[in-house]
């Protein structure tokens, strides 16, 4: 099963610009199994989650992303943000007593800085630096795929999670429409409950799987595989090694949705032409951002990125 890990919806992740009925239908559109709502230190309730299921007919499981001292965690089981869940420490005790699941998301920010990180030795040293990171440790998985990420982070995690010997999980982090379905996680084994997923997540039986680039013209359909390799989707390979999804690539090369716009860049099942989901338009600022907030808060930030 391909299920999506790490999404965000309007208004719970005030950063998003997709409902969560955008997100439910552009993960069916984009063929995956389910859907994982991963909202910036909120939970969904449970009932709500399984509305969505009944709606869409399609695996629809609550989760929350919170923000730590560590970098972000992907939270699977826990019920409530309670204080001191910033302290990896005091979140994994929560996770234990609650029977839950936790997962390093894009674990290449504050360790990873792309520029020096094209010198092997600079790379080599910043690598060694996150390794010894003990906090990384306390989670029971590594997102190695992030759909947002660039092919050298997300390199960069999954060097990480083989030197950490931990499990790889993959997710789009969307925050908008045509982000959905650009990475996800496979699992050995049928979920069909959230028990299942902290199951299998617990047990390491997950692969990170790259999937469809969302603007950046890296791997194209809703299934495409990873040209790293590394997880390949039910579409395979194109002789160019980028991912062929259902809507093949236009001349250009670039990755194409399900109804991908005139400019070539691959968007999600409904995106409008300006790019941007047709859900509420929060703002990009990063309001409400934690202490220790994603994207351009630490010093190895994606360039320009607004979302968390």
């Amino acid at each position: 099963m391909l299920i999506d890990l790490h999404n965000h919806t309007y208004p719970k992740s005030d950063d998003s610009f997709m409902s969560a009925d955008e997100l439910v239908d552009g993960a069916r559109a984009a063929g995956l199994d389910g859907v994982c709502l991963t909202e910036h230190d909120d939970f969904w309730p449970a009932e709500d989650a399984a509305e969505l299921t009944r709606r869409h007919g399609i695996l629809v499981l609550p989760g929350a992303e919170i923000n730590t001292d560590a970098g972000h965690v992907l939270a699977f089981g826990l019920r409530r943000y309670r204080f001191g869940m910033h302290k990896p420490e005091f979140l994994r005790a929560e996770a234990d007593r609650e029977g839950a699941a936790l997962a390093a998301a894009h674990p290449y920010r504050r360790r990873f800085l792309a520029e020096p990180g094209r010198d092997p030795e600079a790379r080599a040293a910043m690598l060694e630096r996150a390794a010894a990171d003990p906090q990384l440790r306390l989670f029971d998985a590594i997102e190695a795929q992030n759909g947002r990420g660039s092919a050298a982070e997300n390199g960069f995690a999954e060097d990480l999670r083989q030197r950490l010997a931990l499990p790889g999980v993959g997710g789009s982090d969307a925050h908008r429409q045509r982000q959905i379905g650009t990475a996800a996680t496979r699992f050995q084994r049928r979920i069909a409950s959230l028990e299942d997923l902290i199951e299998e997540l617990r047990a390491g039986r997950t692969q990170a799987v790259a999937l469809a680039a969302a603007s950046s013209g890296r791997g194209t359909g809703s299934a495409a595989a990873s040209s790293s390799g590394r997880g390949m989707g039910p579409a395979a390979a194109s002789s160019s090694g980028r991912g062929m999804g259902p809507a093949a690539a236009a001349s250009s090369g670039r990755g194409m949705g399900p109804a991908a716009a005139s400019s070539g860049r691959g968007m999600g099942p409904a995106a409008a032409s300006s790019g941007r989901g047709t859900g509420p338009a929060a703002a990009s600022s990063g309001r409400g951002m934690g202490p220790a907030a994603g994207a351009g808060m630490g010093p190895a930030a994606g360039a320009g990125m607004a979302v968390r």
